[in-house]
């Protein structure tokens, strides 16, 4: 397909580091894609946090999470795999761990 990134294009962008193929692809598909919701699709310990410290809603508790998040993000330093971990959404670690 025209303007298909194949995968000897992405071996050769890899080498142009990240943020180069995140300018590509963005360039190429940027029109075709749109923005999700974050609670749902990218939720970690940190978006959760700011999220629950805001008075003009609800708190989100583990049982929100498990019903309605489909992906669980954790980035940065803070992973539940490391040493002092600090967080809730370990827990979906710990049971994908445990299988």
């Amino acid at each position: 397909a025209k303007g298909a990134i194949t995968a000897g294009k992405l071996g050769e962008l890899k080498l142009m580091g990240d943020d180069a193929i995140q300018d590509i692809i963005t360039a190429l598909y940027g029109d075709k894609v749109g923005l999700l919701d974050t609670m749902r699709y990218n939720l970690s310990d940190r978006i959760l946090s700011f999220y629950n410290a805001d008075l003009n809603h609800e708190k989100i508790d583990l049982d929100w999470v498990r019903e309605h998040a489909v992906i669980i993000h954790y980035c940065g330093k803070n992973k539940p795999w490391k040493k002092g971990y600090r967080g809730i959404l370990h827990v979906f670690y710990k049971e994908l761990k445990q299988g």
